[in-house]
């Protein structure tokens, strides 16, 4: 919950495509799914200072026909506010790839905004391709082969 507090509307709209008010994003539920992994399909790293929560990567796999998992993961990258632009993003990113690929992910992917440059500066640094998606003329797709 105090993580959610640290974030700014700007960095909420970029990360979840709207505007969510404080109260959705800490509702217990929410909060009970996302902090609940199944780790056969789905890992979450995070970042701390002490006892706060700075920034939290994640990768879920995609589910394939009748329910099998397949070989691309979904990512997500959200990182406090005080925290962004200090090379936290890319650390956590990294890790993250890291992990991937140990878990045997073929594909890393994720749809953001066009507007949100940092996430696409980041991708790319880390060897991301950037293309336009199939739908949402306001969204880019962010894909590394592993």
């Amino acid at each position: 919950m105090r993580f959610h507090e640290t974030l700014s509307e700007h960095s909420v709209a970029l990360r979840y495509f709207q505007p969510l008010e404080l109260g959705q994003r800490v509702a217990h539920e929410r909060l009970l799914r996302i902090a609940q992994s199944d780790y056969d399909r789905e890992i979450a790293l995070i970042a701390t200072t002490g006892d706060k929560l700075i920034g939290i990567v994640r990768f879920s796999r995609r589910i394939g026909g009748l329910g099998a998992d397949t070989k691309d993961a979904t990512f997500s990258l959200l990182v406090s506010d005080e925290y962004q632009n200090q090379g936290l993003g890319s650390a956590l990113l990294t890790r993250l790839i890291e992990v991937a690929k140990t878990e045997r992910v073929a594909r890393l992917f994720a749809e953001v905004l066009e507007r949100n440059d940092p996430m696409q500066q980041i991708c790319q640094k880390l060897g991301f391709t950037v293309s336009a998606p199939h739908g949402d003329p306001a969204t880019v797709t962010l894909e590394k082969r592993l």
